[in-house]
């Protein structure tokens, strides 16, 4: 089983989701609760592609195939994208 040190995790992390998180956060998160699941190995913190898969989806939340399909679960849409939509 392949497993990422946290640097290695977050590259993994940007790498494979887009998701742009610094070692450091991943270090805090394992202090305060939030982040990916870990395992600690001969004192090293080591991740699972499988926690980090898990930890990136968590943090995307569910998917949707259109527009209509968001709308009817009654999701807000951000304040940021109506600004972006209001410039086009």
């Amino acid at each position: 089983m392949m497993t990422y040190s946290t640097a290695e995790a977050a590259e993994y992390l940007r790498q494979q989701w887009g998701h742009r998180e610094a070692p450091s956060t991943l270090t805090k998160k394992r202090s305060i609760g939030g982040g990916p699941e870990y395992h600690r190995v001969g004192g090293r913190i080591r991740y699972t592609a499988q926690a980090l898969d898990a930890y990136a989806t968590d943090r995307l939340g569910r998917s949707f195939s259109s527009v209509t399909e968001e709308r009817a679960t009654g999701r807000k849409v951000p304040f940021e994208w109506k600004l972006n939509q209001s410039f086009r």
